[in-house]
């Protein structure tokens, strides 16, 4: 007897465990992916479960004594049949003094339907790759010079967006050539 009390608790549990949404997972070293989906149909709200996300990965950050950059995101919107709403956010963990934690990144839209090894089916998903933006203190100063940045900064910044489907190998080599030319 029981068995058929305890039968309706182990499928209750084991329905709500597989739906939850899956946590911070480490991609490489410094660099973490937090995904989720919003299983409220036409009744979600897309900016909720993106602000959710990216919140949740500041204070994962902050936990770890770091500041989340952002490198990638990729936004799915809701379908049909069972075509959940889904945000994934790609970053990385630095210094709370790193230069890279000061500089204001944003992530701003990609015209490619190919971006860091994802694939766009019906081009329903929307990609975002990070571009670093040096923002004025104030209205009335200039933006900071991107000359402030190293080559080795420089090159590095060009792999991050070869690698995110930013720009294209052809784009890379010859920024790269430019760069190197100034040495």
């Amino acid at each position: 007897m029981r068995l058929w009390f305890s039968f309706p608790l182990v499928v209750a549990v084991s329905f709500t465990g597989g739906c939850q949404n899956p946590e911070v997972v480490q991609m490489s070293p410094g660099v973490y992916e937090l995904a989720r989906a919003d299983h409220g149909g036409i009744f979600g709200n897309k900016d909720a479960l993106k602000s959710g996300v990216i919140r949740d990965a500041n204070a994962f950050a902050e936990r770890q004594g770091k500041v989340a950059v952002p490198v990638s995101a990729k936004e799915h919107p809701v379908g049909m049949m069972a075509d959940w709403a889904s945000y994934e956010y790609v970053f990385k963990l630095v210094g709370r003094d790193s230069p890279e934690a000061r500089i204001p990144t944003l992530l701003v839209r990609s015209d490619s339907a190919r971006v860091g090894g994802f694939t766009s089916l019906g081009s329903k998903d929307t990609f975002y790759v990070a571009k670093t933006n040096a923002l004025p203190e104030d209205a009335g100063s200039p933006a900071v010079a991107t000359s402030d940045k190293s080559t080795a900064e420089r090159l590095l910044e060009l792999k991050k967006l070869l690698d995110a489907g930013a720009i294209t190998q052809e784009e890379y080599d010859a920024k790269k050539k430019l760069l190197l030319n100034k040495l």
